[in-house]
C-alpha cells in the first residue's frame, strides 16, 4: 500500500528519532562513569546537543586529527604516525583534567600556521576544538621535525584553560593565569598519584611529563 508523501516523511522522521535515541542510550550505557566533575555551566542552562550528555560523560578528547586528515598537501607520509602519536600523548595528559572539570575537546587538530602555537575555539558551555602546532618549522607541512613534548604540553594546558571562559585567545586577564596555575597543579597531581602514566616519558627516564612552560 502506498503512503502519502507526508506520512512517509513522518515515518522516516520517527525511525530516525528512534535510532538516534537508541544510539545515545547505548553510548551512555557503555561510557565509564566519571566522578568528581564540576561543570562550570549547570544542566538547566545547557543548550542543544549538550542536553544529550550527562555532566560527566564524554569528558575527554574525542578525536586526534593530524595534518593528513585535513587535506594538506606536501605532508611527509612517514611523519603522520609520529604526529598522531604526539596528539594522542597530549590526550593522555589532559583527559583526567577534562574529566575532573566536566570539559570536552571534540577535536584536537594539528595545524601548521605561522600564528600562535595553539588555538582554542570553545562554546562557553565546556566544549571546545583545539589546534596545536606540532612541527618545528611553522607554515611548512613538509617538516618532519617536531617540537619538544614539554613545550607542546605547556601549550595544551594553556589552551584547555580557555575552556573555563576566562579571557579570549588574545586577551589573558589575571583570572586566566590564576586558572592556568590550578590546571598545572592538577596535572602535577595526576602525574604524582599515577593517574597519568606516560610510557614514553618513563622510557626516557622522566616522570609523566611536565607542563610548566608558558603556553601560546
Amino acid at each position: 500500500r502506498l503512503r502519502s508523501k507526508h506520512s512517509l516523511k513522518a515515518a522516516v522522521a520517527c525511525a530516525a528519532t528512534d535510532m538516534a535515541g537508541a544510539r545515545f542510550t547505548n553510548l551512555t550505557d557503555a561510557i565509564e562513569p566519571r566522578d568528581g566533575a564540576e561543570p562550570r555551566v549547570g544542566d538547566d542552562k545547557r543548550q542543544g546537543i549538550h542536553r544529550l550528555f550527562g555532566t560527566t560523560e564524554f569528558c575527554n578528547v574525542w578525536w586526534c586529527v593530524p595534518l593528513n586528515a585535513l587535506g594538506h598537501s606536501g605532508v611527509d607520509r612517514d611523519s603522520i604516525p609520529a604526529a598522531r602519536g604526539l596528539l594522542q600523548r597530549l590526550k593522555l595528559h589532559v583527559d583526567p583534567i577534562l574529566r575532573r572539570r566536566g570539559w570536552r575537546v571534540k577535536h584536537l587538530h594539528e595545524h601548521n600556521g605561522r600564528g600562535p602555537g595553539g588555538m582554542c575555539y570553545h562554546d562557553l558551555q565546556g566544549t571546545a576544538d583545539i589546534s596545536i602546532r606540532l612541527r618545528a618549522v611553522a607554515g611548512d607541512a613538509r617538516c618532519n621535525v617536531f617540537l619538544p613534548f614539554g613545550r607542546l604540553l605547556a601549550v595544551m594546558l594553556h589552551e584547555i584553560t580557555h575552556i573555563s571562559g576566562h579571557g579570549l585567545e588574545d586577551i589573558h586577564p589575571p583570572e586566566f593565569y590564576d586558572e592556568l596555575r590550578v590546571v598545572r597543579q592538577q596535572h602535577r597531581g595526576f602525574v604524582a598519584d599515577g593517574t597519568i602514566v606516560d610510557p614514553e616519558a618513563a622510557a626516557l627516564g622522566g616522570g609523566g611529563g611536565r607542563g610548566g612552560e608558558e603556553g601560546g
